[in-house]
């Protein structure tokens, strides 16, 4: 989805769901974890993710989250992912795609490495990225920067939205495309 419509919010009820083995929006969780992972990027995003689980009053000894400073040096996929499979993490959160890319991020080069760092992890990933404002045919590209390499290695995909591009809305729509399976867009608040 795009900036702030969202995303973060909508991933900590995701976390929630998976850890407590509960429903969410009507769609059945498909098994419940013992901890998860969460890998941001964004400056501060780390002390929302803890607001927003705290305030689901998700267990916060079941997740732990550790922000990547990009800027400074390579990500050590190997290491974390070594270390986050010695742990046993049910659930992988990547948050926030595009700045864990390697060079140009509308190249495919960079999205593959990237998608061969995360199935390093022996656990289901759930990666989290921006899309584009770029439309075509009067609709909105659902794929970060327009790049297509950015989503087709993706098993499934949740495109977060509001009606009319209201952001200030409370209203949401999650379109899902899957390889394996058709669903309805769900409405909410």
């Amino acid at each position: 989805g795009m900036s702030k419509m969202g995303k973060s919010f909508f991933v900590s009820q995701v976390i929630n769901a998976a850890l407590q083995g509960t429903d969410l929006l009507n769609l059945r969780t498909y098994e419940k974890v013992d901890s998860v992972l969460i890998l941001t990027t964004d400056a501060g995003s780390d002390l929302e993710y803890k607001m927003r689980l705290d305030a689901l009053g998700t267990d916060p000894e079941r997740v732990y989250i550790r922000k990547l400073d990009t800027a400074t040096s390579e990500v050590p996929w190997e290491d974390i992912a070594g270390d986050a499979n010695t742990i046993g993490f049910g659930l992988v959160v990547v948050d926030h795609a595009t700045a864990l890319v390697e060079g140009e991020i509308n190249y495919r080069e960079g999205w593959v490495r990237l998608y061969e760092h995360l199935a390093r992890f022996n656990a289901p990933t759930v990666l989290v990225g921006h899309s584009t404002d770029s439309r075509q045919e009067g609709k909105q590209i659902k794929r970060p920067a327009g790049n297509a390499a950015a989503t087709q290695f993706a098993r499934a995909r949740v495109f977060l939205n509001a009606p009319g591009g209201l952001v200030q809305s409370p209203k949401r729509v999650l379109e899902f495309q899957a390889n394996n399976a058709e669903v309805e867009p769900i409405h909410c608040v």
